[in-house]
């Protein structure tokens, strides 16, 4: 659907159409100062069982001067399940910024998935949404804040000084892991392994967790397979933690290596918040697990003072690196606006979003 120019403006506003990469990735590489390659924006954006109405471009003289985009989610909310979408890759070309045309492009997405049904939007807004974010309704939730954990400190020095002696000292790493970790109590019974593929257990353990679950995306399968099994060229690795052979939770991360280091980011880590004990449990594992794989250092993040949060700072992710701040926009009469604003309420992972 395209809608025409007014005496107003010089621009149309459309959908995305098969064609239009070049463009927008030329667009994201300006805005963005860095660049994703077509597999990836269509991955993204365009892989999804209903690929209607996903993104949408304003277009002035046959180029692409603006985008908004959303990515569909199934969202578990008090008991029942929302159409929702994560909104990414808001951008407008600097020779028509403060023009109104991400105000328009804006305007026309957001009736588009009101009209489908989309019940609400979760966002990380960049700096060129700026007062857009408050004349359409983003209602600020809370912080999602990084933090880190170094697990090969001596090959770190290494690296940086050139002094590749240093590395060999890996008794000064078991001390420094020992003294950061100390305050995990993992559980015995509790073990990980790595998953090759997304099978039906993932869909088990879903079901089974979910009655203790307030606001979520939804973490069956299906998600499991598109989040991290599917994307091009980004190396995910899942680990399915399982207790007397039972399903309790899984591990997802992306593995970056370069010149001979390695480095992790946890986009997920998932358990039933009813059971005390088990994320500290499925942390220590999975921090486990990167240390013997030589993982340099591993980045996290959660909501400040959630018992996710605490569950990190057991685990000696101290180094703070920065937040984003999550927004919600309700589409739909009905959307419980208390549970939402509840930090607690949440699980929310990295992964949810389009930053790891």
């Amino acid at each position: 659907m395209t809608e025409p120019r007014s005496a107003s403006r010089d621009w149309t506003l459309r959908a995305f159409r098969p064609g239009d990469e070049e463009q927008v990735l030329d667009l994201f590489a300006l805005c963005f100062g860095r660049r994703i390659t077509a597999d990836h924006l269509r991955w993204k954006l365009h892989s999804h069982p209903d690929r209607s109405g996903t993104a949408w471009l304003a277009e002035s003289g046959g180029r692409i001067i603006a985008h908004y985009a959303g990515i569909p989610v199934r969202f578990w909310l008090d008991g029942s399940e929302h159409s929702a979408m994560v909104v990414v890759d808001g951008m407008v070309h600097p020779d028509y910024r403060r023009r109104g045309v991400i105000t328009d492009l804006m305007s026309h997405g957001c009736r588009r998935w009101i009209e489908r049904g989309v019940s609400f939007g979760v966002v990380l807004p960049n700096e060129q949404w700026g007062s857009r974010v408050r004349v359409f309704g983003w209602e600020p939730l809370f912080p999602l804040r990084w933090r880190s954990l170094m697990l090969r400190p001596a090959a770190a020095m290494a690296r940086r000084t050139g002094v590749r002696s240093l590395a060999r000292l890996t008794a000064v790493d078991a001390l420094w892991r020992s003294f950061h970790g100390r305050g995990l109590q993992p559980e015995r019974a509790v073990s990980l392994r790595p998953m090759t593929e997304a099978g039906p257990e993932l869909d088990e353990l879903w079901l089974g967790a979910r009655s203790g679950v307030r606001a979520s995306l939804v973490r069956d399968r299906a998600w499991v397979v598109w989040r991290y099994f599917a994307p091009p060229a980004a190396e995910f690795h899942v680990l399915l933690a399982e207790r007397n052979a039972e399903p309790v939770g899984y591990v997802a991360y992306r593995l970056i290596e370069d010149a001979g280091a390695s480095w992790a980011t946890l986009a997920d880590v998932f358990a039933d918040p009813r059971d005390p004990g088990l994320a500290d449990s499925l942390l220590a594992h999975a921090v486990r697990h990167l240390t013997e794989i030589g993982v340099e250092s591993v980045a996290g993040a959660a909501i400040p003072d959630t018992s996710f949060d605490r569950a990190l700072d057991r685990a000696g992710f101290r180094i703070s690196r920065g937040s984003f701040d999550v927004h919600v926009v309700r589409y739909q009469a009905g959307i419980p606006r208390d549970t939402l604003a509840d930090p607690q309420l949440w699980t929310l992972a990295l992964g949810d979003f389009d930053v790891v």
